[in-house]
């Protein structure tokens, strides 16, 4: 309604974006699963009429967005299938609308896809158009961090970061041992799996291994509640942002857990290494 009354384009161009932001978060938050048909009739109409350039590109982007979160969202959701139309999706939209303003963040999304069914060379080919085509962009500095993270085996491991107490962790303060540096959140179960077993091994393992860990919770509350509880022995690196915080872009890190193994010299032996893995690892390294 607010649309129609809207006399100028740029006004009715704007409530359309305005619709198309808040159908896409209802379908992302579960709240309104319809959401769906009305983006498909949305932009429908607008690509049969743009009040604006970009505007059919827009309303798209959201559109396959919400037509993924629901697909996941359904208790028989088979992963690698909803995965596969994804990528797609985005790919065809990055063919219709190869200069859209969401075109890096398709990109984006096409590398981390990629990832996910481990096509490594594909998602570095993504990650690397973003930042010969979008180098200002944000999505540019996630991709950068995300190349750096992807070729970082055999190269030496650098970040710090702000602890709790306002003071600083770095991982080169812990040369000479074996170190696990583990990217984690307070709602995710698998990190939390994860600081269990790494629990055990470094009481086990001693002076020859440290952890660091590195919090994405958007709230440091959260963190904060579930340490109180979990009281982990290992320092935390904390910056406000989450998914957007400075040690997460510097890796771009786009699912949690990630986690490093790193070696004595400081050196990554493994880029992604598993809690099935830690124990074989770690014992090939001390010895």
């Amino acid at each position: 309604a607010l649309e129609a009354e809207a006399n100028r384009p740029e006004d009715k161009a704007m409530w359309i974006r305005q619709l198309a932001d808040f159908l896409t978060a209802s379908v992302q938050a579960g709240s309104y699963p319809d959401g769906v048909k009305r983006l498909q009739a949305l932009f429908a109409r607008v690509a049969k009429n743009p009040v604006e350039k970009d505007l059919p590109a827009y309303v798209r982007f959201r559109q396959l967005t919400a037509e993924y979160a629901l697909a996941v969202q359904r208790p028989d959701v088979k992963y690698d299938e909803v995965q596969k139309q994804w990528m797609s999706n985005l790919e065809q939209f990055l063919k219709e609308y190869p200069d859209a303003p969401d075109a890096a963040e398709a990109l984006l999304q096409l590398g981390v896809g990629r990832e996910y069914t481990e096509d490594i060379d594909a998602a570095k080919v993504a990650y690397q158009e973003i930042v010969k085509r979008f180098a200002n962009e944000p999505e540019a500095a996630k991709a950068r961090g995300a190349l750096r993270r992807l070729t970082s085996e055999g190269q030496v491991f650098e970040l710090k970061g702000k602890d709790l107490q306002g003071g600083t962790v770095d991982v080169a303060a812990y040369r000479g041992k074996i170190v696990i540096v583990h990217y984690w959140t307070s709602w995710c179960e698998p990190c939390k799996t994860d600081m269990a077993i790494l629990k055990d091994l470094v009481t086990r393992y001693g002076a020859k291994l440290a952890i660091v860990g590195v919090n994405l919770d958007a709230r440091p509350e959260d963190m904060q509640a579930y340490l109180a509880e979990a009281r982990l022995p290992w320092p935390q690196i904390f910056e406000q942002g989450g998914l957007e915080s400075r040690p997460a872009i510097e890796y771009g890190i786009v699912t949690v857990p990630t986690t490093f193994l790193i070696d004595a010299q400081g050196r990554v032996v493994k880029r992604h290494i598993t809690s099935s893995e830690f124990e074989s690892e770690i014992r090939r390294l001390v010895q």
